[in-house]
């Protein structure tokens, strides 16, 4: 596999042959967030195995009832959601809408998988620090067609103002703002009242306090309009 990844063209890939190595030579995974605990890890498929009849994976599953349940759960329009294969899919439906061939600016450090989803769109991308005046002026200077802002950030736990996110919302029409909402969980701010906004993007993840992390749903937030676009 490791021959496999160097023979791809693409060489974001080649961390992950660092990576493996070193799990292999017992180091723990502790980068992504992942339950490590074997022992609960059994449990939770010892019960969902007895719980779920499992036949039901096998066929095609007509998931848009969940559509309103999410909506009643968020407080928000169905029109608003989109349901994506994990936060990534979300990432990823939106850069491949946004910003093939265009620019993008992201928070530094941050999520390394916005920046994973970006490499193969031929796009160029510019780094700021998580200061907020920076931001302002960064996104002045580089005009980009999205923003990526991953509030609570990770790894360093930043969370965002919801004065400030409204105000990148209102300054900057013509640049997508996208919220990487994964860890909403661990704070009390919301962002939900700026899917008015059309250049407001919202992702949202099951993997963390949910602990869902294998059934690889997410969600991607947005206007009504902004979600149809992505979808078309």
């Amino acid at each position: 596999m490791k021959e496999v990844i160097k023979n791809i063209n693409r060489p974001h890939w080649l961390d992950l042959i660092e990576r493996s190595n070193k799990i292999e030579k017992g180091y723990l995974s502790l980068d992504r967030n992942e339950n490590l605990d074997e022992i609960y890890r059994n449990k939770i498929v010892n019960i969902l195995t007895s719980e779920i009849d499992l036949s039901r994976f096998y066929q095609y599953t007509d998931y848009y009832k969940y559509y309103k349940q999410l909506s009643d759960f968020l407080n928000i329009n169905i029109d608003n959601i989109l349901i994506t294969g994990g936060c990534d899919g979300a990432i990823r439906v939106a850069f491949e809408s946004i910003l093939y061939k265009n620019n993008y600016l992201s928070i530094s450090p941050t999520y390394r998988g916005a920046e994973c989803n970006a490499a193969d769109l031929e796009v160029t991308h510019y780094k700021v620090d998580e200061d907020e005046d920076n931001i302002i002026t960064d996104i002045k200077k580089y005009k980009p067609s999205l923003f990526y802002i991953c509030s609570p950030n990770n790894p360093t736990g930043k969370v965002y103002s919801e004065y400030f996110i409204e105000t990148l919302c209102k300054k900057f029409p013509d640049t997508y703002i996208f919220i990487d909402n994964t860890y909403a969980d661990y704070t009390d701010i919301s962002y939900h009242n700026f899917l008015k906004y059309k250049n407001c993007l919202i992702a949202k993840s099951f993997s963390k306090v949910w602990g869902l992390a294998g059934m690889r749903m997410g969600l991607l937030l947005g206007h009504k309009e902004t979600i149809y676009n992505i979808t078309i």
